[in-house]
């Protein structure tokens, strides 16, 4: 499914959770003991967060360390849905106005290492003189996690990367820097052309609800304080008039109708012992991705009309 609409859910989910005892997430296949965690992943948003890697995706890595991603920034450029959730997390390559230089297969032609620093003296998280927006910074910090083919196969699909053509994000071979020294080849996740286009250059500003779980993680993984910091003077969308927040509430009711259909596939998925992705009768990562995006679609469209009257649900 889309990564939108799996966040979008999540604070959903847990309610059902908590009141019913019921856990519908199905989790990664499951696979044998000697199975290899050959896979490094490189994650940035909500999936830093023990309660959503360990406790929703149900995912132990094998291994896991700090890490910067040089030439790469945080970006909220995944559209989701307005009033509730306007905005997702992804990586974005940092334009330069030369080449950078090469050093070896690791700043071959994707320049997947580059790193583009400020002022002379600033570090590499020094921001611009717009300060507080994500397209400041000039590198992002995450985690790397070392995972099993299966694992990584779980994340692609929940952060709707598993080959749909309705997928919001595509896989980016990068070299990450880990805080131990290590240069390591790694796997992550950056926003699609397909969502860029729908987005169409709309300034966008995540939840707080989500920039809380992006915070948490990275005081949890042990971020350079720097970049805490930076997290932390990052603005979130917040309705302020009466006509967002009636909005917020009609987008709600919204997402519990597509929650429904969320909540079916995957209680399929357990009572039929389908493995996500891989069983041939799953339709899930095929169904889910053209839902949201009709809900989606839709939704912005509402949106588009409603915003003259009722205010922003973006930013």
């Amino acid at each position: 499914m889309t990564a939108p609409a799996d966040k979008l859910t999540e604070e959903i989910a847990e309610q059902v959770d908590d009141r019913t005892g019921i856990h519908i997430t199905s989790g990664p296949r499951k696979e044998v003991e000697d199975a290899p965690a050959d896979i490094w992943y490189f994650a940035f948003g909500s999936n830093l967060a023990d309660s959503v890697l360990r406790g929703r995706r149900s995912i132990t890595p094998a291994e896991t360390v700090g890490a910067r991603l040089p030439g790469y920034r945080l970006a909220f450029t995944l559209q989701a849905l307005p009033y509730r959730e306007p905005a997702m997390a992804s990586v974005e390559r940092i334009p330069t106005e030369s080449p950078p230089v090469s050093n070896g297969a690791a700043h071959a032609a994707d320049a997947a290492g580059a790193r583009r620093r400020g002022p002379a003296g600033a570090e590499p998280w020094s921001q611009g003189p717009e300060k507080g927006g994500a397209e400041d910074r000039q590198e992002v910090h995450g985690a790397l996690y070392r995972l099993t083919q299966g694992q990584w196969d779980y994340i692609c699909e929940t952060e709707g990367a598993a080959g749909s053509k309705q997928s919001d994000y595509e896989i980016l071979e990068v070299e990450a820097e880990a805080y131990d020294g290590r240069r390591i080849e790694a796997r992550t996740l950056t926003t699609s052309e397909r969502a860029l286009r729908f987005r169409n250059g709309r300034k966008l500003l995540p939840s707080k609800r989500y920039l809380t779980i992006i915070r948490t993680g990275a005081a949890e993984r042990g971020l350079h304080a720097e970049y805490l910091a930076y997290l932390d003077s990052l603005q979130h969308y917040q309705a302020r008039t009466l006509g967002q927040k009636v909005m917020g509430t009609l987008f709600l009711g919204i997402l519990f109708s597509f929650f429904g259909l969320f909540a079916a596939v995957k209680l399929k998925r357990r009572i039929m012992g389908e493995v996500p992705g891989v069983s041939k009768k799953d339709a899930g990562p095929r169904l889910l991705p053209q839902l949201f995006h009709a809900l989606a679609k839709a939704s912005w469209a509402l949106h588009d009309i409603l915003e003259p009257v009722m205010g922003s649900g973006a930013c």
